[in-house]
């Protein structure tokens, strides 16, 4: 795009006829990489408040169809990495997010076990994840999970405060970079975490606990890693009119995703976001 077509579009973008406004923003959208550093500056120099709310449109439509394009393409892969798939969900809500911040940020609590982890016990392995998330690196919970941005990696990076579900990701994902078996198993609304003695096979959708997988326990990231007794969980169980563990799904990086979507949805649709309509096109990928 040269220099005169490039400015002709900057005023066509303010159009007070949206049909004009809309051509020129598809048109900018098209060749958005190569215009980027140069859209930013007219921006910042402009007064014109109605170019202004024209051009935010422009970067969150640029910014769904970029998500959507990641999305796909990820759905798509043969290997699903859970920590990609969450990078690119939260990268629409904050796209200066980079993947190498949250890499990053596993890397250093990697980094903060001195000890081979391989060699102590479960129990030790998952006291010492504890240790290591709430003690040493100080992450908080938010109990309030009512908004996007609680829910957000975000939160977590800027601030080491992350909602409930939040805080189970984190700590999942944390577990699978030290080759520690715990997965995600979800029922009804409960999220949380499974320890198996035997690595189950990550990519199967279903598992009965008790006929092929011999579980060890189970742990709630969100009380700061309490492992829950037989007793407990039987509660638990009786609290959901769950009938037992049998009920409880494992889940993949798809189902994760879904999840998330959905999640958002709900409090897009509760918050009045503009979000929303964003957010059931982005669900439509996984359906």
């Amino acid at each position: 795009m040269d220099y005169n077509e490039f400015n002709a579009l900057l005023k066509l973008l303010s159009d007070p006829d949206d049909f004009v406004s809309n051509s020129a923003k598809q048109k900018l959208i098209m060749d958005f990489d190569n215009i980027y550093d140069k859209f930013n500056k007219a921006v910042e120099l402009s007064d014109n408040e109605l170019f202004v709310e024209k051009a935010n449109s422009l970067y969150t439509e640029y910014n769904f169809l970029k998500t959507k394009k990641n999305l796909e393409n990820w759905v798509n892969s043969a290997d699903k990495d859970f920590l990609k798939g969450i990078y690119y969900l939260n990268r629409f809500f904050n796209p200066a997010i980079e993947f190498s911040a949250l890499t990053n940020f596993f890397e250093n609590l990697k980094r903060k076990f001195i000890f081979d982890i391989k060699n102590l016990s479960p129990i030790e392995q998952i006291r010492l994840l504890n240790f290591v998330l709430f003690k040493n690196s100080n992450i908080k919970v938010i109990l309030d999970n009512e908004t996007i941005d609680n829910n957000l990696i975000t939160s977590l990076l800027n601030h080491k405060k992350a909602s409930p579900a939040l805080v189970t990701i984190i700590y999942f994902i944390l577990a699978k970079k030290l080759d520690i078996p715990l997965y995600l198993i979800s029922g009804k609304n409960i999220l949380m975490l499974a320890y198996f003695l035997n690595e189950s096979n990550s990519n199967a959708q279903k598992y009965y606990f008790h006929k092929k997988i011999h579980y060890n326990f189970f742990v709630n990231p969100p009380d700061r890693g309490y492992i829950y007794t037989n007793e407990e969980i039987k509660f638990i169980l009786n609290k959901f009119n769950i009938k037992s563990t049998n009920d409880f799904t494992i889940i993949t990086p798809t189902l994760l995703l879904k999840m998330l979507i959905n999640k958002f949805i709900i409090l897009a649709h509760r918050n009045n976001s503009f979000y929303l309509n964003y957010l059931i096109e982005i669900q439509k990928i996984f359906l």
